[in-house]
């Protein structure tokens, strides 16, 4: 997925759950931010990858 995209998707579903705009991007972008740089470092590991963008 597009980084602009997973990042206004993980804001807007942060904010739903009541965190503030500015609270949900840095959470978005630090926290989340960091899982998906592991994650996608050790995709070629995965048995399995879903396209979850069609």
């Amino acid at each position: 997925m597009p980084e602009p995209e997973r990042l206004s998707r993980l804001i807007a579903r942060h904010t739903h759950f009541e965190r503030t705009a500015d609270a949900a991007e840095q959470w978005a972008r630090q926290v989340d931010g960091a899982n998906a740089t592991l994650i996608e470092s050790t995709r070629h590991r995965a048995d399995l990858i879903i396209n979850t963008t069609t």
